[in-house]
């Protein structure tokens, strides 16, 4: 081996050396002879090389420290302790960018059941199956209480804006052709049934043998008139006992007294011998003279009172 070929090896060595301190981020002197070359090689920083590394300081936790491409850096990452939500109507985010120091609980319930939830409805992918039993709108019910529940208007003709109560005021025009049937202008207000004081029956007509007739539904009708009892005396003395049924229920001032003033039939028992006979109203008025005694009966039955209360 020539001297020649010998310098040529270590000058090639010397280049290869300051090309690998370069690659680990030595800085190289000007002149890069053997010379300079341990200063050059101690000059390469220690440790890992973070020359192409990507991370920056909100990669990094709040509080640690990490060397990154530019160096040094400390973390501004936030911490989210443990905690535990429970479900509600609006939705709870845990936000992004955040380290979760602790569990994350997301509570459940036992009662989340299908059955428990009205069909048709899903909470939380659970689809509901129960059919719950509703009272419909319009329907009546008595309360033994002096105001209405939840869902229901107490049945006393107060006005209220359709806005407030449209399926009832809906209801009403419905089944009466009008809003405002029971009150109000029908435009924007309408009004209940007024039921204070009143006995409800049913509507229409049975089949009963002994049958009764209702009016339609949602009319009102005036009590049945009573007959007057009274004792009348005739020219003989004898109590002529007569029971008046005026199919007007009013009374007129024939001879003075609470009787018909149309003809409507009398029907008169004779005490002593509890004969029947008939007579009409014009032609009683010679069958009896001025003693008089009567008295007024009511059929109304024991009752209590009850608040009506309409579903709205």
């Amino acid at each position: 081996m020539s001297i020649a070929s010998e310098i040529a090896r270590i000058k090639g060595n010397i280049a290869a050396a300051y090309a690998a301190a370069a690659d680990k981020g030595a800085t190289l002197p000007d002149v890069q002879n053997s010379a300079n070359l341990p200063a050059t090689i101690q000059g390469i920083p220690s440790g890992t090389d973070t020359s192409d590394a990507t991370a920056t300081a909100g990669d990094i936790l709040s509080g640690k420290t990490a060397y990154i491409a530019s160096g040094k850096a400390t973390g501004n990452i936030a911490s989210k302790a443990a905690a535990a939500y429970t479900p509600g109507t609006q939705n709870q985010t845990i936000a992004a960018g955040q380290y979760l120091a602790g569990a994350q609980t997301i509570k459940g319930d036992a009662n989340l059941l299908a059955e428990n939830i009205k069909k048709g409805v899903t909470i939380f992918g659970v689809t509901g199956t129960m059919e719950a039993e509703t009272m419909p709108t319009g329907s009546i019910i008595q309360m033994m209480g002096k105001t209405a529940p939840d869902g229901y208007l107490a049945c006393d003709g107060t006005v209220y804006n359709i806005a407030d109560y449209a399926a009832l005021a809906a209801y009403f025009a419905a089944q009466f052709d009008a809003s405002n049937y029971f009150g109000g202008d029908g435009t924007t207000t309408f009004a209940v049934p007024d039921l204070r004081g009143e006995f409800l029956r049913g509507a229409g007509t049975n089949g009963h043998a002994n049958q009764g007739g209702g009016a339609a539904v949602g009319t009102h009708q005036d009590a049945t008139h009573i007959p007057l009892l009274s004792t009348y005396y005739n020219s003989s003395n004898s109590a002529i006992t007569a029971s008046v049924y005026a199919s007007d229920g009013t009374s007129g001032t024939a001879n003075n007294k609470n009787e018909p003033k149309s003809q409507e039939t009398w029907i008169l028992s004779k005490s002593g011998t509890n004969k029947l006979a008939t007579f009409k109203a014009d032609s009683l008025s010679s069958a009896v003279n001025t003693g008089y005694q009567g008295d007024s009966y009511s059929s109304r039955p024991t009752n209590t009172s009850v608040l009506y209360c309409i579903k709205t």
